[in-house]
C-alpha cells in the first residue's frame, strides 16, 4: 500500500510554512491556524480555484494525491481515512461555503443505518486546486507584503494547477463472523463538487461475483463464502463517458476456529470467583459459532 499520512511523509506547503513563521513573530497569541491562514490569503484573487478548493489552504490530515480514480489508485484501508480527506477537502475552501457542504448534511443517515445493522458507503468525488511545484516561479507569482500575500500584477502564468480526489469507504470496514451484510449508497453519501451526471455506480465487492450495481437509496444484500480481507473496488462511469475508479478494504474476521485473534476479543466473558479464596477464580471466554449470539451445543474446555 502507498497509504502515507500527511503529517508524517508530506511536507508543508509554501503558505503554512508562511503562517507558521507568521505566528510566530506577527500574530496574536490563540488565534486559530485556520483564522491565520484566511488572514494570510485574503489579498489573493481566487478567480482561478475554479474548484473552489485550494488544498494548501486545507488542514491535510490525510494523503489525497493517490486517490484520482485511475485503475491503479491507491486502497483506502479504514474509514477514518476516507473521513480524513473528506475533512481535508472541506478545510481547503475558499468560498463561503464548502462545495461538498459538511457533515451534518450526511452522518446523521449513515449512522442511523449502520445502528439498524446496514452499512453506508460514502463516496468522495472532488476538483480541488493546489500550488504549483516549482516553489521558485510560485514566488515569482505571489509575494509576501506585511505579513499577507498579494498576486503579482500581470503574470502571464496562474500559480494553480486542478487536481481531482475519488475516494470511498464502508462506514464499518470489519465484522466478526459474518458471511453476509447489507451496504447502502444515499445521494447524500456521494459528496461531489465535479458537476457530473452519473450513469451506473458499480461496485466488485471481491466474493467472485464481479460488479454489482448499486442503486441510490436502495439495501445491496452481499454473500461472500469465506472470512478475510475483501478488497472492494468502486466503479463510477459517468454521461460524458468518463469512468474512475477507487478501491477500500472490508474485512471478514474469522473468530470461529479457536481463540481470538489479535486484534479481536472473545464475544462474551464470564469471571467466577473462587468461593473462599480472595483473587482466585476461574475466567470463561466465549466465541459464538458464525452468525450465532448463543451457545448451540453443550460445549466445556477446561485449561487447567
Amino acid at each position: 500500500m502507498k497509504t502515507k499520512n500527511f503529517i508524517a511523509g508530506i511536507t508543508m506547503s509554501y503558505f503554512l510554512l508562511l503562517v507558521t513563521a507568521l505566528s510566530v513573530s506577527a500574530q496574536p497569541p490563540n488565534v486559530s491556524l485556520s483564522d491565520q491562514m484566511d488572514y494570510l490569503i485574503a489579498p489573493l484573487d481566487f478567480t482561478e480555484v475554479t474548484s473552489g478548493l485550494l488544498l494548501d489552504r486545507g488542514l491535510q490530515t490525510m494523503n489525497v494525491a493517490d486517490f484520482d480514480g485511475a485503475s491503479n489508485a491507491d486502497t483506502l484501508i479504514q474509514y477514518g481515512d476516507w473521513f480524513r480527506q473528506y475533512g481535508t477537502m472541506v478545510t481547503s475552501k475558499v468560498t463561503s461555503t464548502s462545495t461538498l457542504g459538511v457533515t451534518a448534511n450526511w452522518k446523521p443517515q449513515a449512522d442511523s443505518l449502520l445502528h439498524a445493522d446496514v452499512v453506508p458507503i460514502l463516496i468522495l468525488h472532488a476538483k480541488y486546486h493546489k500550488l504549483i511545484e516549482d516553489s521558485a516561479l510560485v514566488t515569482s507569482l505571489i509575494t509576501e507584503q506585511n505579513g499577507q500575500m498579494h498576486d503579482v500584477a500581470n503574470r502571464s502564468t496562474s500559480p494553480y494547477e486542478a487536481h481531482e480526489i475519488f475516494s470511498f469507504s464502508p462506514k464499518k470496514n470489519s465484522v466478526d463472523d459474518l458471511l453476509s451484510q447489507n451496504f447502502r449508497i444515499d445521494t447524500d453519501f456521494f459528496r461531489s463538487n465535479t458537476g457530473k451526471s452519473i450513469t451506473t455506480i458499480e461496485i466488485d465487492f471481491d466474493n467472485g461475483s464481479g460488479y454489482q450495481t448499486m442503486t441510490f437509496g436502495v439495501d445491496k444484500k452481499l454473500t461472500w463464502s469465506t472470512p478475510g480481507k475483501k478488497y472492494l473496488t468502486l466503479k463510477v462511469t459517468y454521461t460524458d463517458a468518463s469512468t474512475y475508479y477507487a478501491k477500500s478494504l472490508y474485512e471478514i474476521i474469522d473468530k470461529t476456529g479457536g481463540l481470538p485473534k489479535y486484534y479481536g476479543g472473545p464475544d462474551q466473558v464470564l469471571y467466577i470467583p473462587h468461593p473462599s479464596i480472595p483473587n482466585h477464580g476461574a475466567t470463561v471466554s466465549i466465541e459464538y459459532g458464525c452468525g450465532n449470539s448463543n451457545l448451540q451445543k453443550p460445549f466445556i474446555y477446561v485449561s487447567i
